[in-house]
């Protein structure tokens, strides 16, 4: 092998990744987390729980927890540590000298990390697997393990009379019925299915807002849900009694889904003067249960991207800062994507509430004009500056919750893990880039 060149470099970059992944696993932090993640996972069998249903929720949900916990405290301070480690002890003097790059030894970290991440992860998934499938065994009345695919709409249409508004969660549509029967109705285009995906009969989930004349919100109304196949205008009806932003769950023929892969999922107000208002992702179908085992390996996944992110800053941040300040960076990433929704959430009421009091001022009303806790305003628009900055920057780590997905019976899709690839790629790569130039200036003379 050439001295020089793409494939020398990549060597000495595996070279230098195996090394870290060996000198961790020599340390023995690596079997001591799993050992003490496997008595984490198997100790959730004696917590009280009402029943199967919810002992198994406890379990899996426990597992998942105690996973992402120890892969983030093995991103977080070995990250933190090896670099400022290596300058410290002077050890990276030898390790730089030619023909090894200063920047083949920080890239050759990360995957050295990257990659003990993904064994961990993979051996407590496995170890977790077996015993959630040995407490199924020894239970008697164990629910099933599901793991159920979801699809949603590839856009959502109407059809006659409708008002369309914002909200948090995005753009809603909304459709009134008259006197006479419903004045319009809304239309979720699906494409792209496979009718053998489907159990038989197939699952429908709807949730959306209701009102009525003169009542913004009503709590429950009559709904009619009509499923139609383009290709041979076949269809069916169901009409429902449904609360309002409460998930209700519908049954029809799988024969329903056309052969060219596009059902269309029509909802109108069953009753007079009710309306109904819902966005694209209102209604689901869901596909027959996959693979449990492949579904939480798929969901580790989820994990490890999430890790990836905050050991990718933690690292990036030891070329130029001492091992505690990366840590408590690394930290503090951590805790900022947890709560990223609850922060977002407090910006847009923050940025009403200023909007409120601007307005209060323009229209020459300064005793109506009012700020949360009555700060000054420009302590609060510089805060929110800053505040919707971050949010930029970091990832809301909600998306790789797989919590979220074993308590609701829910499939990993492919879009999932591909959403959170590409959120984690995105930020990693600046990250590293960052960390490389880094490398490059930092002053490694002895």
């Amino acid at each position: 092998m050439s001295a020089t060149g793409p494939a020398a470099t990549l060597h000495r970059l595996w070279a230098v990744a195996r090394l870290t992944l060996l000198e961790a696993v020599r340390r023995r932090v690596f079997v001591l987390l799993l050992l003490f993640g496997a008595a984490i996972v198997s100790s959730a069998a004696f917590f009280p729980a009402i029943d199967a249903e919810s002992r198994l929720r406890l379990i899996e949900v426990w597992s998942v927890r105690a996973s992402l916990l120890f892969s983030v405290i093995v991103s977080i301070f070995l990250a933190g540590f090896s670099l400022p480690g290596d300058f410290e002890t002077r050890r990276v003097y030898t390790l730089v000298t030619k023909p090894l790059h200063r920047t083949t030894l920080f890239a050759g970290k990360f995957v050295g990390f990257f990659l003990l991440l993904a064994i961990f992860l993979g051996v407590m998934a496995v170890i977790s697997i077996v015993y959630i499938r040995i407490v199924a065994v020894a239970s008697t009345d164990f629910p099933p393990l599901k793991a159920e695919p979801r699809w949603f709409a590839q856009g959502l249409e109407s059809l006659g009379k409708v008002v369309t508004f914002k909200s948090q969660r995005g753009e809603r549509i909304g459709v009134r019925a008259g006197a006479e029967g419903a004045e319009g109705a809304l239309v979720w285009k699906f494409s792209g299915l496979d009718r053998e995906a489907f159990a038989d009969p197939m699952k429908i989930k709807l949730r959306c807002n209701l009102g009525r004349r003169g009542q913004q919100f009503a709590i429950e109304g009559r709904i009619q849900v009509r499923l139609m196949t383009p290709q041979t205008g076949a269809s069916a009806d169901a009409i429902r009694e449904i609360h309002t932003n409460q998930e209700t769950e519908f049954a029809f023929d799988r024969a329903l889904v056309g052969l060219d892969g596009r059902l269309d999922v029509v909802v109108a107000p069953a009753e007079p003067d009710l309306s109904v208002d819902a966005d694209a992702q209102s209604v689901v179908l869901y596909g027959a249960s996959w693979s449990f085992e492949v579904n939480y390996l798929r969901g580790m996944l989820l994990v490890l991207f999430q890790s990836a992110v905050v050991m990718g800053l933690t690292l990036a941040g030891s070329t130029f800062l001492t091992a505690p300040v990366s840590i408590v960076l690394g930290v503090f990433l951590y805790i900022i994507g947890m709560m990223w929704g609850n922060i977002a959430e407090g910006v847009r009421d923050i940025d009403v509430q200023m909007e409120h009091f601007r307005q209060m001022l323009a229209q020459g009303k300064p005793q109506q004009a009012y700020t949360p806790e009555d700060l000054p305003p420009w302590i609060l628009e510089v805060s929110t500056a800053i505040s919707k900055v971050t949010l930029k920057a970091v990832p809301d780590f909600s998306q790789y919750n797989f919590s979220d997905y074993l308590l609701a019976d829910h499939a990993v899709m492919g879009r999932d893990l591909a959403d959170g690839f590409l959120n984690m790629l995105t930020r990693v790569v600046v990250l590293l880039a960052f960390g490389l130039v880094a490398m490059m200036f930092r002053e490694l003379a002895a």
